[in-house]
């Protein structure tokens, strides 16, 4: 953010426009001036514009009848947890599955919920009020990052300007917030014009800071939302060809010198997300996969059909197969008529060749994209095993938002021959908000004291039974538990159980993912812990290592003990796949801040 805001400063004095010859100009003191405090208006309109998308969430009401609305309070509050109790990346869900717990964070990206945790754990805001502080900023972080890279390809304020608005308004991306609630897949938006643009600055002009950050961007991606990161990779595949073919130079030695440092930053990003994708996907044997792939997950039911892309028709209501899904798919009208003019401008009145042909690449991957979201492209989708992981083919539409937007904000090169807010510009901003800013407003549910704690989880799964999480070896979906009491009474539970007569248990210490106890029996005897288990659980009695052994039909944990007085320690911990992915993330943020640290001297000798 501090970058951009440094670039939104220093933009304003470049009042150049693209095809258009520099000439030496006097200077006076208003020029001296401005460029002393020179201010981009565009810019700062661009982020102001924003508000219109978040205003609602300055509400005290919240909107639990969204999609992922308990997800979007309760698994970062999870994952706090997890941090509280000294674990920098927390795997364990303790409170899932009615307290038999899940391995929840193996799978899901969690860069927004050190974000979210970042916040809350200030003190400043509440459950509810940091995911909306959350939601906010991914609507300025998202704005910032399409202005600049906007303005990066055509070096037309005004352009970026409405690309940055058609972003901020599109109705997917609206979607995510009040319809979903999808809280890494918005965020993981907010990052693609970011990583954009950092590889066409890396191609540009290969530095070590540029390539330092092309991998800290991509690799951030992986930390936030695995499958924005699957689907994105195609279209930054492009765009990099694309630049490499543009910056190309003469001979195979330019394009080489601007092609390695693009193939290590890649490397040094997947490198620095193996901690989060590796485990993800070496683990899936080990959960029910089965209950999060089969049933309504099946993505041959959710292609978009070609007038969803178009029906202006609002709703709340979710995904189903056929044409009569309760949610919207459309693309917005104003952004298609918008880029429709921009393949006009770009065609006829277009003069500069390289603007010209990003505006036709942009075309070209919205048109590919698109097809991919619709029945006639299940064949693709039934090549591989990477399409039951996307799930619902119309999650392309986070990525159809970038060049969309870009290729409708294209459109502002045709509207006014200088860097103005000229009368089609704001017609264009106008009819925008028109047709879009209804869908910045959510089913509002009043504040309840439930949705600041974990009572928001207990509500969900006592609603939802089916979406209770399942291990490998669980049998049965476990409909309550003997945590319960304790969870809902805010109260730590006792995990430990004695299944023989005559043995005393008594928990000393309970906290995320730890739990020991003193017990004390006349013989041998069989003690249950109340969590799934799951790899990565360990147990000692007196400190000596011991057999986790399982018990059906819900895969709970069972330890053997000899007669006598015994401390027995459960812990979840690392396996040796999780430990390595781990350490090679930590390599690879330390090589890329190494990177980045060779660059900054360099400038500063």
């Amino acid at each position: 953010m501090t970058a951009a805001l440094r670039f939104y400063v220093a933009a304003a004095s470049n009042d150049m426009t693209m095809g258009t010859a520099a000439v030496a100009q006097p200077v006076d003191a208003t020029t001296e001036r401005r460029k002393r405090w020179p201010v981009d208006g565009f810019a700062l309109a661009a982020l102001a514009f924003t508000l219109l998308a978040w205003a609602a969430l300055l509400s005290p009401d919240y909107f639990m009848g969204a999609h992922d609305a308990h997800h979007s309070l309760f698994f970062p509050l999870q994952f706090e947890a997890g941090l509280r109790a000294g674990d920098w990346l927390p795997r364990w869900g303790a409170d899932f599955a009615h307290g038999y717990g899940y391995p929840i964070f193996v799978f899901y990206a969690p860069l927004t919920f050190y974000l979210w945790a970042g916040i809350h754990l200030t003190g400043i805001a509440g459950t509810v009020a940091t995911t909306k502080i959350v939601f906010a900023l991914g609507f300025l972080l998202a704005a910032a990052g399409i202005y600049r890279y906007a303005w990066s390809l055509w070096r037309r304020r005004a352009v970026a300007l409405l690309a940055a608005a058609v972003y901020t308004l599109l109705p997917y991306h609206l979607l995510n917030v009040y319809v979903r609630a999808a809280f890494a897949e918005f965020m993981a938006m907010a990052l693609l014009p970011w990583i954009a643009l950092a590889f066409r600055r890396l191609i540009q002009r290969p530095t070590p800071q540029h390539l330092a950050f092309a991998a800290l961007s991509y690799g951030a991606l992986l930390w936030t939302h695995n499958i924005t990161a699957l689907t994105f990779t195609p279209l930054l595949a492009l765009l990099i060809v694309a630049e490499l073919w543009l910056n190309r130079g003469r001979g195979a030695a330019g394009l080489w010198r601007r092609s390695w440092p693009v193939g290590v930053s890649l490397g040094l990003a997947v490198a620095l997300g193996t901690a989060v994708w590796l485990p993800g996907l070496s683990e899936q044997a080990d959960i029910a996969i089965e209950q999060w792939s089969l049933q309504s997950y099946q993505y041959a039911d959710h292609f978009v059909y070609p007038w969803q892309l178009l029906d202006p028709t609002w709703g709340y209501g979710y995904s189903s197969p056929g044409a009569t899904d309760g949610m919207s798919f459309q693309l917005g009208i104003v952004p298609l008529a918008l880029a429709l003019f921009a393949l006009f401008v770009a065609r006829r009145r277009e003069r500069e060749a390289a603007a010209r042909h990003w505006a036709l690449l942009f075309a070209i991957a919205l048109a590919i994209y698109v097809l991919l979201m619709m029945p006639i492209s299940k064949p693709f989708w039934d090549l591989g095993p990477l399409s039951t992981l996307i799930q619902f083919p119309w999650r392309l539409l986070a990525v159809i938002a970038l060049p969309l937007s870009l290729l409708a904000g294209y459109a502002a090169r045709g509207m006014a021959a200088r860097e103005t807010l000229s009368p089609a510009l704001l017609i264009a901003l106008l009819a925008l908000v028109v047709t879009t800013w209804g869908y910045a407003l959510p089913q509002a549910t009043p504040p309840n004291p439930r949705d600041e704690t974990q009572q928001t989880w207990r509500d969900y799964e006592a609603t939802y039974p089916d979406m209770v999480g399942m291990v490998a070896q669980t049998e049965i979906q476990p409909a309550d538990s003997p945590l319960l009491a304790a969870l809902q009474a805010n109260e730590l539970p006792q995990r430990f159980q004695a299944l023989d007569a005559g043995t005393v248990v008594t928990q000393i210490e309970q906290q995320g993912s730890r739990a020991r106890a003193r017990v004390q029996s006349e013989g041998p005897t069989t003690l249950r812990y109340l969590s799934y288990d799951y790899p990565g659980w360990r147990a000692t009695v007196d400190g000596v290592p011991t057999a986790i052994r399982r018990e059906a039909p819900l895969g709970l944990m069972l330890i053997e003990l000899p007669a006598g007085t015994h401390e027995v320690t459960v812990e979840f911990g690392n396996t040796p796949m999780r430990s390595l992915a781990e350490l090679l993330s930590l390599l690879a943020l330390v090589a890329i801040v190494g990177v980045a640290a060779v660059g900054w001297r360099r400038a500063a000798a």
